[in-house]
């Protein structure tokens, strides 16, 4: 049927049962999973050359199907069942109760696809490129259509209907949702059945239905094939270091990702979606995608090994380095609220290591403070920590977190060298205070020897120890302006209006009327 003809008889339920939208030419084959939500693609399905059609052989044909999270969409069945059908709502229930009834708005999803080969499911309530540049083109269009009406008029509808959701009514709706749920989450292998890896396959299946096998070559575990067959690998394995810390005599070393790799060498098959989770250094991932062809996502967990269950599911955030799948995202948000960033493998990689690093840092100071009051007398430790916790808009807050210039002013170099001082007369074999203003010195060299390296005049555009203001006590850009002179280079600051090629360090972030020029340099710490 020719889609000028489907919009014509669109409100004839005849027409779609058991149709699905065709290409020939590109030998794929779309499954409206309910009349509406093909509603907009039959619009476009002219121009993309689609008709729909019944009893076809789709064997050799790519199958998609555009699904929805099951709870918006059983709201907008109901919704739409009661406004356009008029339809009760106790109908609806038993409608979803017998699960026999033909009209496709009280249908469950996997109805309408259990008797396709579907290789593909396109969420509408979370749309991502598939790769194929003709789905993408059609996807990208359709997210442009009544996006803004759809999402009012559900919400609207998820409220009115909620609150008649009672009893048995409700218990019928979860149900539903629990079918549904089938259609649209992926089945998990868990490669690695240790303290966090059999933790996840326990949540997977024990609360929220997820299909899940777990393979461990020291444990008695799935088969490796059943963890094979699955759409989403994640790998836990230990990635050791000599030590632990243990002891003082221990050194640096990067991870040993010989597990990992193995893992790897197993289970990677092209087109497989493969979970990190194992702690790694940045750029571990880039290197690993070198040499297996398939999908690599890191995404460590941001947990306390004491209470890995509460670590999964209450989880600060995660962080999902690549190119994200939707089923992965579909994943993480059942299981759990919190906030998701997305990012390159190097900035999950990194963060992940700064997480931890954090850590060690306020743990350290917090004992810090504490050997600090003991050697003063008179001093409670725990209660001074505790005025510093309330102090919520600097000291506990995400201020000074933003990487750009260097600390200066009139109090932070300078209290903190006194702090050094009264460590040594306290007899304190450590020397916090110390370290940080060393590490101050040591940028400042760093970022002079950038500089310099150019080859250029310097203009440091920001004299002051912050913008907006005109002292330059403490300042860390005449401290990085005095380096630069030690080291045989020239140094100027944003008053400075002779014409030429310069190396600019922006240490306000902003260009105080300067444009450089083709040849000129520019340094941007921000």
């Amino acid at each position: 049927m020719k889609p000028q003809e489907v919009i014509k008889r669109a409100t004839d339920m005849n027409i779609w049962e058991n149709a699905v939208w065709v290409n020939h030419t590109e030998l794929m084959f779309f499954v409206p999973i309910w009349r509406n939500g093909s509603t907009e693609f039959m619009h476009l399905a002219e121009r993309f050359g689609y008709t729909l059609e019944k009893n076809l052989n789709l064997k050799n044909y790519t199958g998609y199907a555009f699904v929805r999270t099951p709870e918006r969409r059983i709201v907008g069945q109901l919704w739409r069942a009661k406004e356009n059908q008029g339809f009760s709502f106790d109908y609806c229930i038993e409608c979803l109760q017998r699960k026999s009834v033909k009209d496709p708005h009280l249908r469950t999803q996997t109805e309408f696809v259990d008797k396709y080969d579907i290789q593909y499911f396109l969420n509408l309530d979370c749309l991502q490129h598939t790769g194929i540049i003709h789905i993408d083109s059609i996807i990208d269009y359709m997210l442009k259509l009544k996006t803004n009406r759809r999402s009012h008029i559900e919400n609207d509808a998820y409220t009115q209907i909620t609150e008649q959701l009672t009893g048995k009514s409700k218990q019928v709706v979860e149900q539903f949702y629990k079918d549904d749920y089938q259609l649209c989450l992926p089945t998990v292998g868990i490669v690695g059945l240790g303290k966090i890896g059999n933790v996840l396959k326990n949540l997977l299946i024990n609360k929220h239905g997820i299909q899940t096998k777990g393979y461990d070559i020291r444990k008695d575990s799935d088969s490796a094939d059943s963890v094979a067959q699955s759409d989403i690998i994640w790998i836990c394995v230990d990635t050791p270091t000599s030590g632990w810390g243990d002891n003082i005599n221990e050194q640096p070393e990067d991870y040993s990702t010989v597990n990992l790799e193995n893992a790897l060498d197993q289970f990677a098959q092209p087109g497989k979606i493969i979970v990190i989770g194992c702690t790694i250094s940045p750029g571990t991932t880039r290197r690993l995608n070198e040499k297996y062809k398939c999908t690599l996502i890191y995404m460590p967990f941001l947990i306390s090994q004491g209470n890995v269950l509460n670590g999964i599911q209450e989880s600060d955030c995660w962080f999902v380095g690549g190119d994200c799948p939707y089923q992965l995202e579909i994943l993480i948000r059942k299981i759990s609220n919190s906030p998701i960033n997305f990012g390159t493998w190097e900035e999950a990689e990194l963060g992940k290591a700064l997480y931890n690093s954090w850590i060690i840092q306020k743990i350290n100071f917090a004992n810090w403070a504490s050997d600090l009051a003991s050697g003063i007398g008179n001093c409670n430790a725990g209660k001074v920590m505790n005025w510093l916790k309330s102090s919520n808009k600097l000291i506990t807050s995400p201020a000074y977190m933003t990487p750009g210039w260097g600390d200066g002013g009139p109090c932070h170099p300078r209290d903190n060298l006194m702090m050094s001082w009264l460590n040594t007369q306290l007899s304190i074999a450590y020397d916090p205070a110390w370290n940080n203003h060393m590490v101050r010195i040591m940028q400042a060299k760093y970022m002079a020897q950038r500089a310099i390296s150019t080859e250029l005049p310097v203009i440091i555009l920001g004299k002051s120890y912050k913008p907006g203001v005109n002292d330059t006590t403490g300042s860390y850009s005449m401290l990085v302006a005095s380096i630069i002179r030690d080291m045989g280079g020239e140094v100027y600051f944003e008053d400075y209006t002779e014409p030429g090629d310069y190396c600019y360090i922006l240490a306000h972030n902003e260009w105080y009327g300067h444009t450089p020029s083709e040849k000129s340099e520019i340094i941007n710490v921000w």
